[in-house]
């Protein structure tokens, strides 16, 4: 029964640790002071720039629905395995990479309409 407990533990540490450095590595983007009519009209670099704060400011970004994300970022830029998620291309082109810029997507529940999760293509190093 311990060695369950632990290994339960050991689960939830590290997936509630892949989602804070998954926003901890848009840091690396910049940490500029967000704001939605400055975003609607930059560029991808400097989207990158403002989306931790967006992140950090919206926290948790799981309490947020689909139609608040369009209101501060505006149409997708990108794509993103299904229309119903929201994806912006942001920062500089990536690193060994044939993208443009980063990809992050909102993951939208589809029952609810709300933010299930965030995802950054390719991972921020």
């Amino acid at each position: 029964m311990k060695k369950i407990l632990l290994f339960a533990l050991f689960i939830l540490s590290i997936t509630s640790c892949s989602s804070t450095s998954k926003e901890e590595s848009l840091k690396k983007l910049g940490e500029q002071t967000f704001d939605s009519k400055v975003w609607l009209n930059a560029n991808e670099e400097k989207r990158g720039a403002m989306i931790y704060d967006f992140i950090k400011k919206n926290t948790p970004i799981t309490d947020k629905n689909r139609e608040f994300i369009i209101s501060q970022l505006g149409k997708s830029t990108g794509y993103y395995e299904y229309d119903h998620n929201l994806a912006y291309y942001i920062g500089p082109t990536p690193p060994s990479s044939n993208l443009k810029a980063y990809l992050i997507a909102f993951i939208i529940d589809h029952e609810n309409n709300k933010v299930k999760d965030i995802y950054i293509h390719p991972e921020i190093k």
